[in-house]
C-alpha cells in the first residue's frame, strides 16, 4: 500500500511519460514512412502489426516464464474468444493501421490536431 502522496507522484510521472511518448511516436512514425526520409517504409499495416506481434511475443514469453499468471484462463473458450476478443482485437488493429496510414498523406502538425 502506497502513501497517498506517493500515488499522486506516480500518477503524475505516468502522465508525463505518456505526454512525451505520444508525440515522439508520431514523429518517429512519420519519419519511418515519409517518402522523402531516409527509411521510406510505406507499409503502415505491416508497421502496426510489428508492434502487435512484439507485444504478443513478450506476453507469451512472460506467461511461459511464470512472470504472468492467467487466473481466469478457463473462462476463455473458443466461443468466448470469437465473440468477445476477436472483434475488439480486429478493431484495435485497424485503428493502429489506419492511424499509421495517415502519415503517408498528412503532416505531423495536422495529425496532432486529429
Amino acid at each position: 500500500a502506497m502513501a497517498p502522496g506517493a500515488q499522486k507522484l506516480q500518477a503524475l510521472a505516468i502522465c508525463a511519460v505518456y505526454m512525451v511518448v505520444g508525440p515522439t511516436l508520431m514523429i518517429i512514425n512519420k519519419e519511418i514512412m515519409d517518402s522523402k526520409g531516409q527509411i521510406c517504409f510505406s507499409y503502415p499495416f505491416l508497421l502496426s502489426s510489428l508492434g502487435l506481434f512484439f507485444t504478443s511475443f513478450v506476453t507469451h514469453a512472460m506467461h511461459l516464464g511464470g512472470m504472468l499468471s492467467l487466473p481466469r484462463a478457463h473462462v476463455v473458450t473458443r466461443t468466448f474468444w470469437l465473440r468477445n476478443i476477436l472483434p475488439v482485437g480486429a478493431c484495435h488493429a485497424a485503428t493502429l493501421a489506419f492511424g499509421n496510414a495517415q502519415y503517408l498523406y498528412m503532416g505531423v502538425a495536422l495529425i496532432q490536431f486529429l
